[in-house]
């Protein structure tokens, strides 16, 4: 792999396995928290600015490409 080239341009499972790994783990385990409204916001928040930054980089490499 040379300096130039991105995980991305390899794979894109690169970052959805572990994503959706996250994701699936997050909805089996946070339901029986009983955290308030404002902190499972929070939490899916992050998770959506996540997936959406991982689709981001991944495409704008595949257009560089």
């Amino acid at each position: 792999m040379s300096a130039a080239t991105s995980p991305a341009q390899l794979s894109p499972t690169w970052w959805a396995a572990p994503l959706f790994a996250w994701l699936l783990v997050r909805a089996a385990v946070l339901p029986g928290r009983g955290w308030p409204p404002k902190r499972v916001g929070l939490v899916e928040i992050a998770n959506c600015a996540l997936l959406l930054a991982c689709v981001v980089e991944s495409s704008a490499v595949n257009w560089s490409a």
